[in-house]
């Protein structure tokens, strides 16, 4: 998978979200599901080295609403 997507690294824990001071910048992509759901949501993040944003996603097919 961090071949395929071009990662640099690969985090698995609903607590860690490498926001560091001493990290620049990292792009973050939270996964979450449901159990009985047939879907993963994805919320997608930035952190710039001083604060977490939340971005709004670009493939989103749907509104919001």
């Amino acid at each position: 998978m961090i071949r395929e997507f071009d990662l640099d690294f690969v985090i698995t824990s609903e607590r860690e979200w490498a926001c560091y001071a001493e990290l620049p910048g990292v792009a973050i992509c939270q996964l979450q599901r449901r159990e009985g759901v047939d879907a993963v949501y994805v919320s997608r993040w930035t952190w710039d080295g001083r604060g977490r944003r939340l971005e709004d996603d670009p493939d989103r097919r749907f509104s919001a609403a």
